[in-house]
């Protein structure tokens, strides 16, 4: 992780990257996160703005615990900074989420969980999809935005 983020510092992507991020999200929720997940591994980043799309449309559908919001928009189960929210992990910042959250998915991704039809089964239902008729939904929508940026900082 450590050696990505110094790369892009080194070769000046890391703006580009947070601009293409920034015209993707707009002014949702999730804008506040894109300096934390362009600092991201490009697939990582591409990941956590991909799922939060499908699972919280950028922030506007996510819980929040005593009216704060819990800055999960991935659909993150597990505790955080503050416990949990709507069974929901509550995490304490967005950078914290960010950290918590792509350091999953990139434990993921290196466990060969590389694309979104790759991700589905572990990230939306634990283990298999199998007959499950959101699947197909929550892989097209996340591999939208997946392309997105990967494609253009391959």
């Amino acid at each position: 992780m450590f050696e990505a983020k110094r790369q892009k510092a080194i070769n000046g992507s890391n703006e580009l990257f947070a601009q293409k991020i920034y015209e993707i999200v707009g002014d949702a929720p999730i804008r506040e996160m894109v300096p934390f997940i362009s600092q991201r591994d490009d697939k990582v980043a591409a990941f956590l703005v991909g799922i939060a799309k499908k699972e919280s449309s950028f922030g506007y559908a996510s819980p929040s615990k005593d009216g704060i919001t819990c800055y999960n928009y991935w659909g993150y189960k597990g505790s955080a900074g503050r416990g949990t929210g709507m069974g929901y992990a509550c995490f304490a910042s967005a950078e914290e989420a960010v950290d918590v959250v792509g350091d999953r998915i990139e434990v993921l991704v290196g466990k060969n969980r590389s694309t979104p039809s790759k991700m589905v089964d572990t990230w939306k239902c634990g283990t298999s999809c199998a007959g499950d008729p959101g699947a197909p939904s929550w892989v097209s929508t996340v591999a939208l935005y997946f392309d997105k940026l990967v494609e253009k900082n391959s």
